[in-house]
């Protein structure tokens, strides 16, 4: 993970989303996780262009229910709920519920127009 983030720009947010891994249905056992990946997909079109969200499975229940988890284990990453929203430059983090404060979430992904209508403008035809 440091050295594909060692070749992001600074100028790039970078969001990484802890859920529960997927079953062989696509679906993570953790259903606040299925919702607010819909959601984090919803507001992806507002996002600023300059931003990366990366997905993480944290594994399955068991495995991430025990104490030796990797991800509860790692300095830098201490996930102990999930979902877990964190801005990996700031290590800002939604936990749980939090992530579900719409105006919190739009707000700590940048996305200050969502819902505003965005300008479309056509393509220019050649002739």
């Amino acid at each position: 993970m440091k050295q594909l983030i060692a070749q992001v720009p600074r100028q790039y947010n970078i969001y990484v989303l802890y859920c529960g891994s997927k079953g062989q249905y696509g679906y993570s056992w953790c259903p606040m996780c299925v919702a607010l990946e819909q959601y984090i997909k919803n507001l992806a079109y507002y996002m600023p262009q300059e931003t990366i969200l990366i997905y993480a499975e944290v594994g399955t229940v068991e495995q991430f229910r025990n104490p030796d988890n990797h991800f509860r284990n790692v300095c830098r990453v201490k996930v102990t709920t999930v979902p877990t929203l964190q801005n990996w430059r700031t290590d800002e983090r939604l936990v749980g519920y939090q992530c579900f404060n719409f105006a919190r979430l739009t707000k700590f992904l940048g996305v200050e127009d969502f819902g505003k209508v965005r300008k479309v403008t056509k393509p220019t035809q050649r002739t």
